[in-house]
Parts: structure tokens; sequence; C-alpha cells
């Protein structure tokens, strides 16, 4: 009878230890818009973020799911992560991020990442002070160095392309933004709109003859389609340019800017300070904190566009055709 009852008493213990186990295993959930490499940058920062400073597979468990540019996935997935009530969630994108907000209403935290404006976005009300469940680090591209740099490249533009999708909220708070910035320079901005991936080369055919260079904000549309923008782009000698710097490598000239893979690091560490304790309203957001400056010679060769030696000798990253980077520092 002892010994029957001292085999229970250790199954019991086994048992409790198990749960505890599985109670002490934190989990954090990872939607994203669509796949692209600038997203994917951001999750994958967060993620070694976390990794790195301690949390083990043993100890985190991240789940993740892209809605494949379907705001409607993005609700499904946001409706199924609220049920499973995480530790935190990760959002990447504005719909993702609204989609979320709208979910949990204010039962998980959240951290966003790769959104411009969360006030737009009807997700916060003061980035200083956030109040609720939600926190994040924007997007917000630095607009007056990079049309800047733009005009610094080429002198004589009088008028800028802009090519958005007018459905992404990010897109038509950079048009305001841009606008502003362009005419204090004496550059008038002609926007062209893109409502769908299969339009991006003809909404970039449109502008040839009607500007001097075109710029594409943080716009997952065009970003999907970018090989039919570079494509003219070649062909018509048009100089391209985006906000964001890890499209340089696929065909664009250059540009000053922030890497994806440093926001996901911030957003990591977010995360990190909410599962240590810390509320989400006590996190101010935050902007990109590192610039840099890529360019790519093919591109600019292509497009006409001469890179001064000042500038290939002080830039993070030059792309040169088949050999991808020949430099970084």
């Amino acid at each position: 009878m002892k010994k029957t009852l001292l085999i229970a008493c250790c199954l019991l213990g086994f048992a409790s230890t198990e749960a505890m186990a599985a109670v002490s295993k934190r989990v954090v959930m990872i939607t994203q818009i669509v796949e692209h490499p600038a997203l994917n940058a951001v999750r994958e920062g967060a993620i070694k973020y976390l990794r790195a400073h301690g949390y083990a597979d043993a100890d985190l468990q991240i789940v993740y799911e892209n809605a494949q540019g379907s705001p409607a996935i993005a609700a499904q997935i946001a409706q199924k992560f609220s049920g499973e009530n995480p530790d935190a969630i990760v959002a990447i994108s504005t719909p993702s991020a609204q989609a979320v907000a709208q979910a949990v209403r204010g039962r998980v935290p959240i951290v966003f990442a790769a959104l411009t404006d969360p006030v737009e976005a009807k997700l916060i009300k003061d980035p200083n002070e956030p109040s609720g469940n939600i926190t994040g680090v924007t997007d917000r591209a630095p607009f007056a160095q990079q049309i800047a740099f733009i005009k610094k490249l080429i002198p004589q533009m009088t008028k800028l392309g802009f090519l958005y999708n007018p459905g992404e909220v990010n897109s038509v708070t950079a048009l305001k933004l841009v606008t502003k910035i362009a005419n204090d320079l004496g550059i008038e901005l002609v926007p062209q709109a893109v409502n769908r991936t299969s339009e991006v080369g003809v909404s970039t055919q449109a502008l040839v003859g009607k500007v001097q260079a075109v710029y594409i904000p943080n716009d997952n549309t065009v970003a999907s389609g970018l090989e039919a923008a570079v494509k003219v782009g070649n062909e018509e000698s048009l100089p391209l340019f985006a906000a964001d710097i890890l499209l340089v490598e696929r065909g664009l000239v250059g540009m000053v800017g922030f890497d994806y893979a440093d926001q996901g690091r911030q957003a990591g560490a977010m995360v990190d300070r909410i599962l240590n304790g810390e509320a989400t309203r006590s996190i101010p957001v935050e902007d990109p904190q590192i610039l840099q400056t890529y360019l790519n010679k093919e591109a600019a060769k292509k497009m006409g566009v001469d890179l001064p030696e000042a500038l290939l000798k002080d830039a993070n990253k030059v792309y040169d055709g088949a050999a991808p980077v020949v430099k970084q520092k």
C-alpha cells in the first residue's frame, strides 16, 4: 500500500512538473500581411532579438501566420490569435495591426511594426503615451532626407512621380508629408495610383515623360510588383527610388533610410519588456533609430544617374550587377 502511494505521489509530482513547465512557457504570435523582403526582415529581426536575449525554444513558443496579402485572411488570423490568448502579438503592417486590434479588444498586448502612422490608422491617440494594449515601431521614412537625396542626384528635377496604392493608409500618409517636403524644395509631386500589383508596370509607364524621377513609399502593393516598375525605369531611363532601402538591391538607384531588420530588433526589445511584466501603455511608440545609405551602381547606370565617388565611398552598401554586395561598412 505504501509502495503504491509512493508511486502515485511520484507520478503526481511528474505531472505537476510538466504542468508547471507548460504554464511557464511563453507564447508570442506574429501576423504579417504578405511575404516580401522588408516585412520578412522585421519578423526575422524580432525573432533573432528574442532568441539572443535568452528566450530559447524551451522557454518561448513563436507562432507565425501570413495573410497572403488578403485583409480577410488577416482578420481570420487575428480572431484565431485572440482565441489563443498569447502573451503578446506582433502585428507586421497596418492591415495586420488593425485586424488584431479589432479582434483582441484590449485583452492581449500588441506590438506593431512596418506601420507609418498609428494615429492615422486609429490604433492609438498619442505615440508618446499609448493608452491601452498597443505600442510598436513605426516605419516612418526620413522623408526630408530622402527627397533631398534624390534632388542631390538629379539637381535638374522639377517633377517627382509618386507611385502608390490609395488603399494603403501608410502610402496616403506618406503622400501628404512628401507633397509638402517636395514643394518646399521647389518640386512638384505627381501622384500615380496603383490599385493592384498587376498595375505596377502600366502605372510606372504612365509617368514617363511627365517626371524626372519616381519615388515609391513603403507600399506593399508596389513592392510586390517592383520588377515591373524597374523594367520601365531601365527601358525609359527613368530613375526609381524607394523609401525602403532593401528594395535598392532589386534594381533601384539608391536611398538613405533604415534597415527593416533593425526595426524588427526594436520590436523584439518591446516584446521582451512586455514579457518581463512592463505594461504596453508605459512603452512609447518608437521611430527608426539607425539610418544607412544603399546604392546600386548598375541600376544607376541603366537609369542615367551618375553616382558621385564621395557618395559611393560613404555608403553602407553598394550593389553592382553580378556581385550583389561589393561593399558594406
